[in-house]
């Protein structure tokens, strides 16, 4: 039994680890297909440095109202300083300084909020039903860091063959960096994301690790499992083509409408 646990603090990071050496017979390099979104394995490349315009302009579409979210972001009083009133600050009169007053003033302190969504899906889980997870969690990082909110958004990965388990973290955003949406939504609703890139990834793991998660161009790759112990603040699990939740896409997008109704957020 072999367990492989992989984390990503960055898309560059990943990214250096998918373009290593993986040998041949690889299911990433396949021609073009329904099962990738009709993208080549250099072209997934491409989206991921340049992110994914027609995506995000989907995403763009939905509706989504924050009604109770978690907690609403709050004030609270922090010194400022000012270029009159409030208490003198004598060293900066002294140097001439125009702002040398200090005065206490409300801001708004924001809240964190962490999202994790997981891409392992299987592999009869239709390309649509993929990109509409994805979308919606692309769209709702950039809705709550434009209401005051800061967000920390990953995807992860985890497939299983026989006792063998491996788990993928990788992040996207860090709190203090500003949304990119173009590659936000590349890597959380494009199915060439698992289906070219963590593919890629796995294949350059070794012989070893092909062997044994069966990742050839014939093969498995493992099946999907729910690999994130940390479910954050907002949590997107597997979707597997045997679970009704993701059978179609209506019920697909009433499964993560009601996963984000119970977070206060409406997804119209």
């Amino acid at each position: 039994m072999s367990t492989y646990n992989y984390k990503y603090n960055s898309i560059v990071e990943f990214m250096a680890e998918v373009a290593k050496d993986g040998g041949s017979n690889r299911l990433s390099r396949s021609p073009a297909s329904d099962f990738t979104y009709n993208t080549t394995y250099e072209q997934a490349v491409e989206l991921a440095s340049k992110g994914w315009a027609e995506g995000s302009a989907e995403a763009r579409s939905q509706q989504i109202n924050l009604r109770s979210l978690l907690t609403k972001p709050g004030k609270r009083s922090e010194w400022r300083r000012v270029v009159a009133g409030g208490n003198l600050l004598i060293n900066s009169y002294i140097q001439g300084k125009p702002d040398c007053y200090l005065r206490k003033r409300v801001v708004k302190s924001p809240i964190f909020i962490k999202i994790i969504i997981s891409i392992a899906v299987s592999a009869g889980v239709d390309t649509d039903i993929i990109i509409m997870r994805g979308i919606s969690i692309a769209i709702l990082t950039e809705i709550l860091e434009r209401n005051g909110y800061r967000v920390d958004i990953s995807i992860v990965e985890g497939g299983q063959w026989d006792n063998n388990r491996y788990n993928i973290n990788i992040t996207l955003k860090h709190y203090n960096e500003s949304p990119d949406l173009d590659r936000i939504v590349f890597f959380t609703a494009h199915p060439a994301t698992l289906r070219r890139l963590i593919f890629s990834f796995l294949e350059s793991r070794g012989e070893k690790f092909r062997k044994e998660f069966n990742c050839y161009e014939n093969g498995t790759y493992g099946y999907p499992i729910e690999s994130s112990i940390d479910k954050g603040d907002i949590y997107i699990g597997k979707a597997l083509v045997s679970e009704e939740a993701w059978g179609s896409t209506k019920k697909a997008f009433k499964t993560i409408q009601g996963i984000l109704k119970k977070k206060g957020i409406d997804l119209n």
